[in-house]
């Protein structure tokens, strides 16, 4: 009795109930009432008196049966309905989410294969469903199927594990997996949900911010350090050639400080290409809104910011260069500029990724600032056109005193042309 449903559990028990109910009513009927009935009114009367008895007895016993059992059917059907509603509810989730979701049996034969699937490796549903999950598996990856079903056996689930699936084109692709266990009523393993989430823009970015601290260690060690320590070594020179050669000594001293402008330069363009953290955090677009929001929230300049391409996938070192160029154009508005608006134009295209920033501010002569800034080693505009030019872009200033300025780039999106 305790594995059947509830409606099933009422009608067993009616079965047992209204006969005998309907028994014991008869019995006291015809034992109690009728000898009464006889003795009193005589024979016709009890005839009488019985057909009245079972002819409208029986048909409201059968009416109450059957209202009851209307009445059951009716929450059960209503139950249903609502577990109907939920299960689609739930199936709609799960078949619109971007995620790829699979379903399995116990053998990990394909049961379920939502949209989400489909935008990850390209399979439909028509193609996937009763297919093995193996499928997917490059042969290099096999022996990881083992672990993971022994962790899920034991564990009930595994979270974001870290592999590689084949796409229907046969591209390999970097995922997450998290698979759950299904279990029935006695505990067995009815089948299994798998959630795989493509990384591989993850893992691009991972790449990127390695090799940048790579070149930033290889630049510092190559270039700064060197630099540092040769001119420790002249410091200590330059103390003797004080009591010696006061002369040889304030060459010396020149000398060491052309070097430390140089260096300050360079460390200056280290820094210039660093991945900014926004970009980390945030992403390449929403990150170039929050700035251009925080400069307009900072500095009052109404700002015009218009995006085309927005959601394209930059390369990283575009993404950094981008971002770099509109902070840096933007500060030199806020500080030298006193203009009243700038619009900042970015668009991605055909291979390019073409923006300016352009002001109504009091402008400048573009190449007095250039000349002035390769002077200095200074933080701006000199270190922007050379990041451009580095990438293969071109790099543009237009300004007049008086009339505001544009600053203005190029890059192509597939490297250096």
């Amino acid at each position: 009795m305790e594995n059947l449903s509830p409606l099933r559990r009422n009608i067993r028990l009616a079965r047992w109930v209204v006969p005998s109910a309907v028994g014991v009513l008869v019995f006291i009927f015809e034992l109690l009432f009728i000898p009464i009935i006889i003795r009193i009114y005589g024979l016709e009367p009890h005839i009488i008196a019985e057909a009245i008895f079972f002819g409208l007895a029986g048909p409201f016993v059968l009416w109450l049966i059957l209202g009851w059992v209307d009445s059951q059917l009716t929450r059960k059907e209503a139950a249903e309905a609502k577990l109907r509603e939920e299960e689609e509810y739930l199936s709609g989730i799960i078949q619109a989410s971007a995620e790829a979701i699979i379903g399995m049996d116990p053998q990990e034969r394909i049961r379920s294969w939502n949209r989400g699937a489909e935008l990850t490796f390209g399979y439909s549903a028509q193609e996937m469903v009763g297919q093995t999950f193996h499928r997917l598996v490059p042969a290099e990856r096999m022996r990881e199927l083992d672990l993971i079903a022994r962790i899920v056996q034991k564990e009930g689930f595994i979270r974001d594990f870290r592999s590689e699936r084949l796409t229907k084109e046969g591209r390999l692709i970097p995922v997450e997996i998290t698979r759950t266990a299904l279990r029935d009523a006695q505990g067995k393993i009815s089948g299994y949900v798998s959630v795989v989430r493509d990384i591989s823009q993850r893992v691009a970015q991972e790449m990127a911010v390695l090799e940048e601290r790579g070149r930033i260690a290889r630049d510092i060690h190559d270039g700064v350090a060197q630099d540092l320590a040769f001119l420790l070594l002249k410091a200590d020179l330059v103390k003797k050639w004080m009591e010696v050669d006061p002369q040889e000594a304030e060459g010396q001293l020149k000398e060491i400080k052309e070097r430390l402008r140089l260096g300050i330069g360079e460390l200056r363009r280290i820094v210039f290409a660093l991945r900014p953290a926004d970009l980390e955090q945030m992403g390449f677009w929403p990150a170039v809104k929050k700035l251009a929001a925080d400069f307009q929230d900072m500095t009052g300049v109404d700002l015009d910011l218009e995006l085309r391409g927005e959601g394209d996938s930059l390369p990283p070192p575009v993404e950094t260069t981008v971002f770099r160029l509109i902070q840096e154009s933007l500060n030199n508005v806020a500080k030298h500029a006193s203009a009243h608006k700038v619009e900042v134009q970015l668009a991605a295209a055909n291979g390019l990724v073409e923006g300016w920033v352009e002001d109504d501010g009091q402008g400048f002569d573009p190449a007095q600032a250039l000349a002035e800034a390769e002077q200095r080693g200074s933080w701006g505009l000199a270190y922007m056109k050379e990041r451009v030019e580095a990438l293969g872009g071109s790099f543009d200033i237009e300004s007049k005193l008086g009339q505001g300025s544009v600053v203005r780039w190029s890059l192509p999106l597939g490297g250096k042309r």
